[in-house]
């Protein structure tokens, strides 16, 4: 309005403030233009979808013989309108391409949808997908039957549901389940090549978010989305999203603290839930040590296990609070269960404790701006090992896990250490399809 008076053009503008879906145009109208949001974020899909709908049914009701104008960056959502567009115009608004869609508002141009893209429980319905949406949701439907039958009978709550099992959708989308027992999804994208159009990929990403919500009947608040890609030194540790709340998830006998929306990684590595099976069942009575430990997941395992004590060593204090947490989560306390924050490798040449159970589990390349030294597994797994073997007890086992996926074990392990490929154990059936995502053994003196 304030624009309209120092134009000097306010006489001949009338204003009004109604919902999209309420709205009434008391006057002959030949041209009606508008540029309805975009959902620039993730998640707002649905709010936006229901509004281009009730936009349809505004230009229907108030322009019927006239011309209409819809100026969107999100031209795929033109056809919510239910009108046949006669002509579009690609420009940019801003950085962003946008088209102007042109409209004869008349019988021919309107034709009614098989069924609204949302309902009005605000949920996405198949109608909001695309071809390649509906064939990842058909795909989706498929494994949330086999899996989530398969998870049910082994008491699993949180599981991997798809991992790029289209190649055009190359996402990994994993599920997890709070303590209300309400569902979450959690979608990673796998970052896609360079030659691969930015357009192509933020549509495929929409469609991918769109289907988990339609097959999972989840509000966006409930689905995170990511693009999974390499992180550089302190990049790991930088929040997502700085005020996303954590969950209560299950796991077994351990209540876990998990994140969505924070962080990359959720603090729960689900590829190692039989890793971590298998530290519960061995550890009674042991005395267990953590390297590299992350949010501690291991750690409290072993404990609830029985075992006499643990350690937990890792030089992220962001992920010793998180591990803190987990231990008091699962009431137990710190003086049986330690948290040292310090570079494993420094810790390991420190120690002179012994162990009977030990979890080596390092990333595959790593370097701090806290510690001079950098890290690379291939390079050095092999004085990594060693030196954890010299703080086994005898009859003791050390657990070395990996996800380089090219990672080839130094022959000079098996010659001098009694070695046990425990890969295909550790992997249970929601991570069959992807059998590199790690690589463990089990190694004796």
């Amino acid at each position: 309005r304030r624009n309209a008076e120092r134009a000097e053009v306010w006489d001949h503008i009338e204003f009004s403030s109604h919902t999209v879906s309420e709205a009434v145009v008391e006057m002959p109208v030949t041209l009606l233009i508008t540029n309805p949001p975009y959902a620039e974020r993730l998640g707002e899909d649905a709010e936006v979808m229901t509004l281009y709908q009730q936009l349809g049914g505004l230009i229907k009701r108030n322009a019927m013989g006239a011309q209409a104008a819809v100026f969107t960056a999100r031209p795929e959502w033109g056809k919510l309108l239910g009108m046949h567009s006669h002509r579009q115009y690609a420009f940019f608004n801003g950085q962003l391409p946008a088209k102007l869609l042109l409209f004869n508002v008349n019988d021919d141009a309107i034709y009614q949808r098989s069924a609204p893209a949302v309902d009005s429980a605000n949920q996405i319905t198949e109608a909001a997908l695309d071809d390649g949406g509906q064939m990842l949701a058909n795909r989706l439907r498929k494994n949330q039957k086999n899996l989530g039958r398969w998870a049910r009978q082994q008491q699993i709550e949180n599981y991997r549901m798809y991992d790029a099992d289209i190649p055009e959708f190359a996402f990994a989308i994993d599920i997890y389940v709070d303590q209300q027992q309400q569902v979450h999804a959690h979608v990673q994208e796998y970052k896609p090549p360079a030659t691969v159009n930015e357009a192509d990929a933020a549509l495929r990403r929409r469609q991918a978010l769109l289907a988990v919500q339609h097959v999972l009947s989840l509000p966006a608040s409930r689905v995170s989305i990511k693009v999974r890609e390499r992180q550089k030194g302190k990049q790991q540790y930088q929040p997502l999203q700085q005020d996303a709340e954590d969950i209560i998830v299950r796991e077994g006998d351990a209540q876990l603290l998990v994140n969505l929306h924070r962080y990359l990684d959720t603090g729960l590595f689900l590829d190692h839930r039989p890793i971590r099976r298998y530290v519960h069942e061995n550890a009674k009575d042991k005395e267990v040590l953590n390297l590299f430990c992350y949010t501690g997941s291991v750690s409290v395992q072993a404990a609830l296990g029985g075992a006499k004590r643990t350690v937990s060593v890792d030089l992220s204090r962001t992920y010793l609070s998180w591990a803190r947490r987990n231990l008091a989560l699962n009431e137990l306390n710190l003086w049986q269960n330690e948290l040292v924050e310090m570079d494993c490798m420094v810790y390991l040449q420190k120690c002179r404790q012994s162990f009977d159970m030990i979890f080596l589990d390092p990333p595959t390349f790593s370097n701090s701006k806290s510690t001079s030294n950098v890290l690379d597994i291939q390079r050095d797994h092999v004085t990594l090992i060693e030196q954890c073997m010299q703080r086994l007890r005898p009859g003791g086992v050390l657990i070395f896990s990996n996800n380089m996926r090219r990672f080839k074990l130094d022959p000079s392990v098996t010659e001098k250490y009694r070695v046990e490929d425990y890969t295909a154990r550790s992997l249970d059936k929601d991570f069959a399809r992807n059998a590199r995502i790690h690589q463990t053994w089990l190694l004796r003196a």
